[in-house]
């Protein structure tokens, strides 16, 4: 295994999580895809002096499905949980749960492959992408209103008062802040071009997606075939709430310049928009969409437009990061 491989999964285990002598460490997997870089990990765990327990199983039909219990109970029994599934367990029931039993770490690397690994946890200036995530937050923590058009044909809008944006620097790999605007008050529509999964047929999108929203309520409009499948997708899912407006998300790898297909680097995409839809966690179910190049604006405000960023600050920080268009 190259050189490169090995020092990218001792950042995830040194640096992102601390794995420290006489944990267990539980890597699952549910997809033949990604055993490369559960063994990988395994490997870096076990010079870690911790002790590695690598699981296999069927993959679910989607997120927010119970696990199988011999899994659930390895979880509860773990310091530190890596998943590589394809259908994530991130903020579902089984990943709460095992919390409460005692997991106290917990890291979605979803689908991922070694190459992915490389670029989203070595290739990178860290301290830069972890200081652009906090500008981010600081340019729309304290808000009135969040905005959100593009080319497409969004025009979005959502009260974030009292909301609090923040980046993910501990669940997965850096690039995202997120904020969860208050679902009674958004309204407009958004048109995604990006990415969407769940469901595992629609991935890259082919054409675009759009979503109405009004009185906080959404649905999925338009006669194209990516968007009569997001459509159907509420028949497949037990919980009505599948729709609900979740989060809306900066991404900001600069190794993403394109979605790929692969949930964690797409919502990494630099310069996208990351929609989750669904109820509040635990997750029983839960999709995310992404739009690239969209205009935001925070108080009438720009915060980027068309995907690139207007303040001083973050601009500098993605031209440190050799972001693309910097």
């Amino acid at each position: 295994m190259d050189h490169e491989a090995i020092a990218a999964a001792r950042v995830v285990i040194d640096e992102a999580l601390g794995i420290r002598n006489g944990e267990t460490v539980l890597i699952t997997n549910d997809s033949p895809t990604t055993h490369e870089l559960s063994s990988l990990l395994a490997s870096a765990v076990w010079e870690a002096g911790a002790a590695p327990v690598e699981l296999f199983m069927t993959k679910l039909a989607r997120p927010g499905l119970p696990i199988p219990s011999l899994i659930a109970q390895a979880a509860h029994h773990a310091d530190v949980w890596i998943e590589l599934n394809e259908i994530y367990i991130l903020g579902t029931p089984a990943d709460h749960d095992a919390r409460r039993a005692g997991t106290r770490r917990f890291y979605s690397l979803s689908g991922m492959t070694v190459t992915d690994l490389i670029l989203l946890e070595l290739k990178v200036d860290r301290v830069a992408l972890a200081e652009l995530g906090e500008r981010l937050g600081e340019l729309t923590t304290g808000k009135e209103e969040l905005r959100i058009t593009c080319d497409n044909g969004s025009d979005f809008r959502a009260s974030i008062r009292d909301c609090v944006a923040s980046p993910d620097t501990t669940t997965m790999p850096l690039g995202q802040t997120h904020v969860s605007p208050i679902e009674e008050s958004v309204s407009g529509r958004l048109v995604f071009d990006g990415s969407a999964f769940p469901p595992e047929s629609l991935t890259i999108l082919k054409d675009t997606i759009t979503i109405e929203f009004s009185d906080g309520l959404s649905r999925v409009t338009g006669e194209g075939r990516e968007a009569q499948v997001l459509a159907s997708w509420r028949e497949w899912n037990e919980d009505p709430g599948i729709y609900r407006l979740n989060h809306v998300s900066y991404g900001y790898h600069p190794n993403v310049p394109l979605p790929t297909g692969r949930l964690v680097a797409d919502e990494r995409v630099f310069g996208c928009l990351c929609v989750g839809f669904g109820p509040p966690q635990p997750y029983t179910c839960h999709s995310d969409l992404t739009i690239l190049g969209a205009t935001v604006r925070v108080d009438d405000e720009p915060l980027q437009i068309k995907g690139r960023y207007v303040d001083p600050e973050a601009r500098k920080l993605a031209r440190s990061l050799r972001a693309p268009g910097y």
